[in-house]
């Protein structure tokens, strides 16, 4: 964890501690279900002519990642009668660009990576909540992010219990469907607790 969000963190227990209020301001983390990452691998031998991406882009299924001219062509384009054609890389799903392997230039093998991509369909925020508030942040309670002046109403669909002992918190989890919410972003996250 960064030491900005452990500081984030802090500032947060400090102020749930001293108030006394009816809504509680936290902040979350956008994250993602490992289980949405694809690492993108080139699938034969050769050399980047161009790439199409960026890191943190957005992109769609099918979209054209990078192309090569494979190391064969080299040979046999020489060759009277033969033409081998460049590869398209394309991406099987949609999604964010959250590492990037390659540039235009790179010698790839089979098996290089390429790029990986997280789906932007199994986002969620991971809220670390001050243990004081434990019997108010329940399963199914509806919680209000802001993020970039834009305002989210979700739900905490999973409690863990454990408690984090260098910050005495535990973690909410609640499902995001946002597009404009990127992996890794902060986001200020309101609950009412006082609401069943």
């Amino acid at each position: 964890m960064s030491k900005t969000i452990k500081n984030l963190i802090l500032i947060t227990m400090l102020c749930a501690t001293l108030t006394n209020a009816k809504e509680i301001n936290l902040f979350g983390v956008v994250k993602a279900d490992a289980s949405s990452n694809l690492m993108i691998n080139s699938q034969d031998n050769g050399k980047i002519i161009h790439k199409y991406y960026s890191l943190g882009k957005y992109i769609k299924k099918g979209f054209t990642l990078a192309i090569t001219k494979p190391k064969k062509a080299e040979v046999l384009n020489n060759i009277s009668g033969y033409k081998i054609n460049n590869i398209k890389i394309k991406s099987p799903i949609s999604g964010y660009i959250v590492n990037d392997f390659i540039s235009n230039g790179s010698v790839v093998n089979n098996g290089t990576k390429i790029a990986k991509i997280v789906s932007n369909n199994d986002k969620f925020i991971s809220i670390s909540v001050p243990n004081n508030l434990r019997s108010s942040i329940i399963k199914n309670k509806t919680i209000e992010i802001i993020y970039n002046n834009q305002k989210l109403k979700t739900k905490i669909e999973r409690i863990i219990p454990v408690t984090n002992s260098s910050n005495d918190t535990f973690l909410a989890i609640a499902s995001i469907k946002d597009d404009k919410l990127y992996i890794g972003s902060v986001c200020e996250v309101i609950i009412n607790i006082e609401e069943k």
